[in-house]
């Protein structure tokens, strides 16, 4: 899969907010989503607790903390941050531990709130 496989672009994006058809995973802190918001849908594991939610976690546990089912290995995922630079590392944790359909949104907030702001 080349690199280009991996990237979601905004319009992308837009077409899977608030669907269920992937899961939208913000590795941002909560403190950073609670002074700019978040992507419609997505919900919250910050990058330093994806491994243990995405790998220790009972399917129950997962969606008791995060309010959505736990992802199956070949769901779609797709992770976003603040610039995309954690959402690319969450990503290669991922498919480390065997996700094939994670992705990352390489614009991630900044580029979601800035295009937002355009429309």
């Amino acid at each position: 899969m080349s690199d280009t496989d991996k990237v979601v672009r905004f319009a992308d994006m837009r077409k899977f907010e608030n669907k269920g058809n992937v899961l939208i995973i913000d590795v941002r802190e909560p403190k950073e989503i609670a002074e700019t918001g978040k992507i419609g849908g997505s919900i919250n594991i910050p990058l330093a607790n994806l491994e243990n939610a995405l790998k220790t976690l009972t399917d129950d546990e997962f969606n008791e903390k995060y309010g959505k089912p736990k992802p199956a290995l070949d769901f779609p995922l797709i992770f976003s941050c603040k610039m995309g630079g954690r959402a690319c590392k969450a990503m290669d944790i991922a498919i480390q531990l065997g996700f094939k359909n994670a992705k990352y949104y390489k614009g991630s907030w900044t580029e979601w709130e800035q295009k937002l702001k355009e429309n």
